[in-house]
């Protein structure tokens, strides 16, 4: 696994806030993401590349998080679905291949990296899966893991 530290520009978002057990991860976004596409398109709006969920809260109790797509300008809010922004951050980005069940032990391998190399991790990390789930085998599932870093 490849670990680069980059300085990510913020981008405009449409998004469910969502809160669901870890458990109930894969199933909150596959339900969220029908309701973002229809909100752009009924308000005309542009996606500006693939989905994304943000991780706001981690923890035993649960999950809070944004789940959405970036879009080209902000939207309007319009029911559960608002705009957000994925915010400018140093962070640190790596790519995990594979299945999404497998997703912990990259960001254990990735914390390990950024304290490794004298960063602090910070709140905040989003993943956007670079391919369809439905599209190709689990094996080959791209997500882009941003890592946000403390100043």
């Amino acid at each position: 696994m490849d670990v680069t530290i980059q300085r990510v520009p913020g981008q405009p978002t449409a998004c469910v806030h969502a809160h669901a057990s870890i458990g109930q991860i894969g199933e909150t976004f596959r339900e969220a993401l029908p309701r973002v596409i229809h909100h752009v398109e009924e308000v005309g709006a542009v996606i500006a590349g693939p989905p994304y969920t943000r991780y706001l809260a981690y923890g035993p109790e649960g999950v809070d998080m944004e789940i959405g797509f970036p879009t080209v300008t902000e939207i309007p809010h319009n029911g559960d679905v608002a705009p957000a922004e994925l915010p400018e951050v140093e962070a640190a980005i790596a790519v995990h291949e594979g299945p999404y069940e497998r997703l912990g032990a990259t960001y254990e391998a990735m914390e390990h990296w950024i304290r490794e190399h004298g960063h602090v991790p910070a709140e905040g990390m989003w993943e956007i899966y670079l391919n369809d789930p439905g599209a190709v085998p689990p094996d080959q599932l791209r997500t882009e893991i941003v890592w946000p870093l403390k100043s």
